[in-house]
């Protein structure tokens, strides 16, 4: 979103056309089609180019046409959704697996040993932050689909 704002910011106050910035900056909506600016609040980089700051000759881009790329996008999306919440299933139960494993019983504190008391607690809080990882990959797959489905329509 940087790069789209300081690209405007550019455009307004040198009133400076480069085509092929533009285009460059167009095609990185292949590897991002939507961004998150807030919560729901996103946007798509080809729309912001063609509203904020379109050029005053026409010039083929690729994809020529936002609305069929998004459309496509979607679908390639949703196509592969179901692989990927497969992957977060597996990933899930390893992590149960992990998180109730004899190795990490709470019954093993306190003890006398400070450094087994320490390497517990370490292998503990790295299993919660893989948890917290896994729950936000998670988080954003899901968002990214929902958020696709409502700017197609």
């Amino acid at each position: 979103m940087t790069l789209l704002i300081n690209y405007s910011l550019y455009r307004k106050l040198f009133n400076d056309e480069d085509s092929k910035i533009y285009k460059k900056i167009w095609a990185l909506q292949k590897m991002s089609p939507i961004i998150i600016l807030y919560n729901n609040l996103c946007v798509n980089p080809g729309v912001f180019l063609v509203k904020k700051c379109p050029l005053k000759k026409a010039t083929k881009c690729d994809p020529k046409d936002i609305n069929s790329f998004l459309i496509d996008e979607l679908k390639v999306k949703d196509e592969s959704f179901e692989a990927k919440l497969d992957l977060h299933y597996i990933k899930l139960v390893q992590w149960i697996v992990k998180m109730n494993s004899g190795a990490l019983v709470d019954a093993k504190l306190p003890s006398k040993d400070q450094s087994a008391n320490t390497e517990f607690l370490k292998i503990r809080a790295n299993l919660i932050i893989t948890g917290l990882d896994m729950a936000t990959e998670l988080k954003r797959n899901v968002k990214n689909l929902i958020l696709m489905y409502q700017i197609c329509g």
